[in-house]
């Protein structure tokens, strides 16, 4: 799909299908954007953080698995709407340490950092 659609804090995946003429395997890699793909199925998957909003784009490189790697690239965006969950901290539950992150955050001005 050349588009995906999720939510914040949640798992999205698209599969990436690469055609090589004379039948050779075919290794698939992240170029630039979240989430990781299979090499050899060319699954991608992200499970993202609550802070995780907005669009973004995958870009995967599909090249021989015999070869130098410098294949053709396909890409796609993901779509994340905001979750209703005040989960700051990404720890996958939203409890008093997001409150705590939130007062370092007002009074200190330490920003969380980016979801792995």
């Amino acid at each position: 799909n050349s588009s995906v659609s999720g939510r914040a804090g949640g798992f999205v995946q698209n599969q990436c299908i690469g055609n090589d003429p004379e039948g050779d395997p075919l290794t698939y890699r992240i170029e630039s954007g979240p989430g990781q793909i299979n090499p050899t199925t060319g699954l991608w998957t992200w499970y993202s953080c609550t802070r995780d909003t907005g669009t973004f784009t995958v870009t995967a490189e599909i090249y021989e698995t015999a070869g130098c790697g410098s294949g053709p690239f396909a890409s796609f965006t993901v779509h994340l709407a905001p979750k209703d969950t005040a989960d700051l901290n990404c720890d996958g539950v939203a409890d008093v340490f997001d409150l705590l992150a939130q007062i370092e955050y007002i009074f200190n001005g330490v920003a969380l950092p980016p979801c792995p």
